[in-house]
Order: C-alpha cells, then sequence, then structure tokens
C-alpha cells in the first residue's frame, strides 16, 4: 500500500497543514453559527453546507497518505455528502423565500413562466411556472435525484472495477445524474432571481458550486494530462493522478473555508438582527444539526407525491391565477372553481358542509374561512406558556435587547438631549 510517496514530502507537509488550517476555519465558523442559533430551520442547513470543507480537506489528505484506502472508502463518503449538500443549498433558497408553500401561492404567480435554458430545445418544450405544484415538485426530484444516485453510483463503481468489467455506461448515467441535478437548480434559481436577488445569494451559490466544480474538473483535467504523459508520473504508482488532484484540493480549501465564514455569515443570526428572539442553546442546537429527520420528512413527500395535490397548495392568501397558464388550467381540471366573479373559489368533489362547498372555500372580499379556526392543543391539558427552566432549550438573550426599536429611540432622545 503506497503512503504517498508519489508525491515530494513537502507537498504533503504543505497539504497538511492547509487541512489543519481549512478545517480550523470551518470549525470556528461553525461554532459561531451555533451560538447564534436563532433560525434553526435555514441554520441546520447552512452548517451541514460549512461541512464540505471539513469533509472535503479530511478526506483529500486521508486520500494522499493513504490512496488505496482513500479511493475506496473515503472518497464516496466526500461524493455522496457533495451530492446531499447541492439538495441543502435548494433547500436552503427555498427556505429564505418562506418555504415551499409561500413559493408556489404568494411569490411564483407574480411572475410569467420562464422558459427553459435549452439551446434551440427549450423552445419545444413547456415552460416552467412554479405557481404549478407539480413544476415545482419536478424542479425539487430533479435535484433530489442526484442524492439518491449517488450512493448507487459508488457501489457500482466499487463492484464494477472489483470485477474488471467496463464503467463507461455507469459513469455516463453520473454526468447525466449530476448534470440534470444542477439544471434544475439552475431553473429555479431563473424563476425566481428577483426574489433571490434581495438576500445577495451570489457568494453562497459560489461558494457550493466552486467546491464541485473545481474537484470535478481538477480531476479530470490531470487524468487527461497523465494519460497523455504531459504529467511526467516517471513510473509512480497508479494513484497518482488521484494523489495531485487530492493535493490541490487540499490548498483550495483554505480559500473556501474563508469563503464560507463570510458568505454564511453568523452575523445574519446575530441579537441585532433578531433583537427580540431566544436562541437554542448549543447542546440542542447540534441535535437540530445533526438529525436527519427533516430530511427523511422531505424524501417521503416527495416520493408520496405530494405536490399532484393541488388541494394542498390552496390557501386564503394564495394568488388567484388570472394569468393564462398550466398551472391555472390544472387546478380547473383538479376541481377548482371560481365563483362570486372571481372573488371567492372552492374545490368540487370534496365534503360539503351547510355554509360552504368544499374543504377549503376562501372570500377575496373578507379574506376570512368559512370554517371556524381549531385549536389542535384543546384538551390536551398543555399549559399556555413554558416556564423558564434547566431543561428548556431556549436561551434568553438579554444582551439582544440592546438592539430593541425601544432602546434605539431611547438612545437617540438621549443623544438628542446631551
Amino acid at each position: 500500500m503506497n503512503n504517498g510517496e508519489s508525491l515530494p514530502k513537502w507537498l504533503v507537509f504543505i497539504c497538511g497543514v492547509c487541512t489543519v488550517l481549512a478545517t480550523s476555519i470551518s470549525i470556528y465558523s461553525q461554532c459561531r453559527q451555533l451560538w447564534n442559533y436563532r433560525i434553526p430551520s435555514q441554520q441546520r442547513l447552512i452548517l451541514r453546507i460549512q461541512m464540505m470543507v471539513p469533509i472535503f480537506s479530511i478526506s483529500c489528505f486521508v486520500s494522499i497518505l493513504r490512496p488505496e484506502f482513500g479511493e475506496r472508502y473515503v472518497e464516496p463518503i466526500r461524493e455522496i455528502y457533495e451530492a446531499l449538500v447541492i439538495y441543502q443549498f435548494f433547500s436552503y433558497l427555498t427556505l429564505v423565500l418562506g418555504g415551499e408553500r409561500n413559493i408556489i401561492i404568494n411569490i411564483a404567480p407574480k411572475y410569467p413562466p420562464s422558459k427553459h435554458a435549452m439551446p434551440l430545445l427549450g423552445y419545444f418544450l413547456r415552460e416552467i411556472d412554479l405557481s404549478d405544484p407539480y413544476d415545482f415538485g419536478m424542479l425539487k426530484r430533479g435535484v433530489l435525484q442526484y442524492v439518491w444516485f449517488k450512493p448507487f453510483y459508488c457501489i457500482g463503481m466499487a463492484l464494477l472495477q472489483a470485477l474488471h468489467w467496463d464503467t463507461l455506461w455507469l459513469v455516463v448515467l453520473y454526468n447525466l445524474s449530476v448534470t440534470w441535478s444542477l439544471y434544475c437548480l439552475a431553473m429555479f434559481w431563473k424563476c425566481l432571481y428577483q426574489e433571490l436577488s434581495v438576500f445577495k445569494p451570489w457568494p453562497k451559490f459560489m461558494c457550493v458550486k466552486l467546491i464541485i466544480f473545481a474537484s470535478y474538473w481538477q480531476s479530470l483535467i490531470i487524468d487527461v494530462l497523465t494519460h497523455f504523459d504531459i504529467i511526467d508520473v516517471n513510473g509512480a504508482d497508479k494513484y497518482i493522478a488521484s494523489e495531485l488532484g487530492n493535493s490541490v484540493l487540499c490548498v483550495e480549501m483554505i480559500g473556501f473555508a474563508i469563503a464560507h465564514l463570510y458568505a454564511f455569515s453568523a452575523d445574519e443570526y446575530g441579537a441585532e438582527k433578531y433583537p427580540n428572539s431566544g436562541r437554542l442553546k448549543v447542546y440542542y442546537a447540534l441535535r437540530d444539526w445533526l438529525g436527519f429527520k427533516d430530511l427523511c420528512w422531505d424524501f417521503k413527500s416527495v416520493i408520496n407525491g405530494d405536490y399532484s395535490n393541488y388541494r394542498g397548495f390552496d390557501s386564503v392568501e394564495s394568488m388567484l391565477a388570472d394569468r393564462g397558464t398550466h398551472s391555472r388550467t390544472n387546478r380547473l381540471a383538479r376541481g377548482l372553481r371560481y365563483t362570486n366573479r372571481g372573488m371567492s373559489s372552492y374545490w368540487v368533489g370534496s365534503s360539503s358542509s351547510s355554509n360552504s362547498y368544499g374543504t377549503i372555500q376562501r372570500d377575496m372580499s373578507n379574506d376570512d374561512l368559512s370554517t371556524p379556526w381549531t385549536d389542535i392543543t384543546e384538551g390536551l391539558g398543555l399549559p399556555r406558556y413554558i416556564p423558564e427552566d434547566s431543561n428548556y432549550p431556549v436561551v434568553w438573550d438579554a444582551e439582544s435587547h440592546r438592539y430593541e426599536e425601544r432602546i434605539n429611540a431611547l438612545r437617540q432622545q438621549l443623544r438628542s438631549k446631551a
């Protein structure tokens, strides 16, 4: 087994130093997120994205020291996590816009459908309208399929290489999968670019994509150069190409760690931004970050076909689709009907009551539901407030109140009098 002897010792030493520095910077950035854990739904995704740097750095350095071990056991973990990060970034963009329902019901209807970003073929394909749950689900499945495909790809490659069979067809499927995943993410970006631009997502997008592109294209270029003897390996072992690629990534991870520190800054969730909110204790923040129940729920919603249920994406707050789009056509085909000159709507074929048609009815004139509100906690004996105790996971951050509007107004008054 090779012990990194194909590379000069000084280069292996530099890679080790870069790995320690990049991992340390990333851990510091993650700790800052944990100390300011005020928006768990978003910050758990940020922490998972930031884990790219330690995983890539450590896996690259291990693959330099133990190339055969790294290729068999370490690099597949890195590749699977890379696929997961693409989906986590998609989920993060969805959450900063208020979630899936808000996008489908309130944001997407304000914009016309987007054409596919494919030369020539895009003119013949149906436009993407994110106000249609089916179109939103199609993009989500397109991003998510790469996460599902990657483990099978790693296992398949290991088996085919062990049996000395041709892996070309599997590599082709892999490239198709990653291309479709990135394309769906790009189309989501294109459809909602105006809304996303408010949150300045470009630095975050580049932090995620550049690591993936650097990992893929650098290894491909080095393989080509090695194959044509442009890089003279001088009889080195067969893992020289992967060792060179991993050594370059080790050095680059310092830049990516610094970029993650500023692009995914914890200041966005600091006390100054949320002066009236508490934060989760670090222990519970760790549990929230490392837990994967949200992913399991997300996977089930996609598999169960929840995005084909148009009634599940209807609300009194939703905008009435007056455009001649397939989103409105599909809703009408599934049973949506307008009444009161378009000010109210109902679904045919659902259980009716004496005062309404269907389970959901909206009246745009008074913007209220016809059915009474149900308190799901009624009768459970739950208290109306949660007392402060050592087991309560949220910490009251007293220092954050210095940023309240009332305190700022008082500060201004004192300054004016002085």
